[in-house]
């Protein structure tokens, strides 16, 4: 049964996960890109060689997902996502004593596994297990703090980095997983709710059987490739974003302001969607709110194409993409629930968002051959198109879906 959530702002346990999330976001990703440039100082590799480290992780730790997600269904949610984030953390130590790339890879490669363990699907799947249909709640409020994790792993490291040097910064990060975040982890989720075995009887269907009644789910596809095309898309734009915007016109510093406000307008998109909702004292369907944010995702890619001829659309561009970004991040996990079911829910979000990890993995590289091949102007437009795409599939998943609904029932 999903528990009331109301109250859920004055749990002491969800702040404490909300914190142990942010610091294993900021430790275990931002610390990546705010020591990038000194790393390529230090070792003299280039930035693809450096950047491939991060790919690697993000892809394990898609893989690693699909394990995360059913051990969470057997109740060892709590003890994996501790033991993931702790582990991850001495992990990095292995830094401060590298000298070949192949070295630096391996480090990254075994962050993956652990990355796989404690980051938002885990999170979003030990909340919809206690919540249930009201989980959108307490998800919104770990997001609305993880979102600035960005905030705290870039001025972080540069201030540690700047005054001891990078492998401080690398310490200091360490520290805060293991002395912190482990332990706010094992106090968070100690409810339990988290760890109690429930689905007996739907845990015993053989995973070979769970992603064969997925693949035939026409719901399934469209919530794949919706949730895809977002990390496609946004990660795709932001990777590129400082070279786009100087071909558009825009200062250096106008940039570098443009790209940091993109995490302050994710956590608006997550608060304007709990904000509408208290206000009309209703829950919007999950369905048209994936929609909606699907086509303001394809609109921010027009007004950033447009920019350079009318620049205050570049505001249109950072508050489409920011907010709908956002929205769909909280969405993910309660909307997978809905249409999917809570039955082996870890097992089945993980495998809903699998292409979506692979997305932010892949995106960068993607749009760096389109960018060199074609242009800015091109990724922008790729980007559009994907958005397009994840709509297209998301429409069309479903209306077969409540076709099929509609004659079963």
């Amino acid at each position: 049964m999903s528990q009331p959530a109301g109250k859920f702002w004055l749990d002491p346990k969800l702040w404490a996960i909300a914190l142990a999330e942010t610091l294993a976001w900021a430790g275990l990703f931002y610390m990546f890109p705010a020591l990038l440039l000194r790393w390529q100082q230090n070792f003299g590799w280039s930035i693809s060689q450096l950047s491939s480290g991060l790919m690697f992780a993000l892809v394990i730790s898609a893989l690693i997902g699909i394990l995360s997600g059913t051990l969470i269904d057997k109740g060892y949610g709590r003890p994996l996502v501790t033991f993931s984030v702790i582990t991850g953390g001495l992990v990095l130590l292995f830094l401060l004593i590298i000298q070949e790339l192949w070295q630096f890879y391996l480090v990254w490669a075994l962050v993956g596994i652990f990355m796989g363990g404690c980051f938002y699907d885990p999170c979003f799947a030990m909340l919809t297990r206690k919540y249930g249909g009201n989980a959108k709640g307490p998800i919104v409020m770990v997001t609305f703090f993880a979102g600035l994790a960005i905030t705290v792993g870039f001025p972080v490291s540069s201030i540690v980095a700047n005054t001891f040097g990078w492998k401080a910064s690398v310490f200091t990060f360490s520290l805060f997983l293991v002395l912190v975040s482990g332990p706010l982890f094992w106090f968070g989720y100690s409810d339990e709710a988290y760890s109690g075995v429930k689905l007996t009887n739907k845990l015993k269907t053989s995973s070979r059987k769970m992603i064969s009644n997925l693949f035939s789910n026409p719901i399934f596809w469209g919530l794949s490739i919706m949730f895809t095309a977002f990390g496609i898309n946004h990660i795709m734009l932001l990777s590129q974003i400082l070279p786009i915007l100087d071909s558009k016109g825009f200062s250096d510093k106008s940039a570098v302001l443009i790209a940091t406000f993109m995490g302050p307008m994710q956590v608006s998109g997550r608060m304007l969607l709990i904000t509408v909702e208290k206000l009309g004292n209703k829950t919007l369907p999950n369905i048209t709110v994936s929609l909606v944010c699907s086509t303001v995702l394809a609109a921010a890619s027009l007004s950033l194409y447009f920019s350079d001829i009318h620049k205050e659309l570049i505001l249109t561009f950072l508050i489409f993409q920011g907010c709908s970004f956002g929205i769909i991040n909280i969405i993910k996990p309660v909307i997978t629930a809905e249409l999917l079911g809570q039955e082996n829910f870890g097992f089945t979000s993980s495998i809903v968002g699998f292409g979506y990890i692979w997305g932010f993995a892949f995106a960068p590289g993607i749009a760096g051959f389109i960018s060199d091949a074609l242009g800015n102007d091109a990724v922008i437009k790729a980007g559009f198109y994907i958005a397009l795409i994840g709509m297209g599939a998301m429409v069309c998943s479903t209306i077969s879906f409540r076709n099929i609904r509609r004659y079963i029932g």
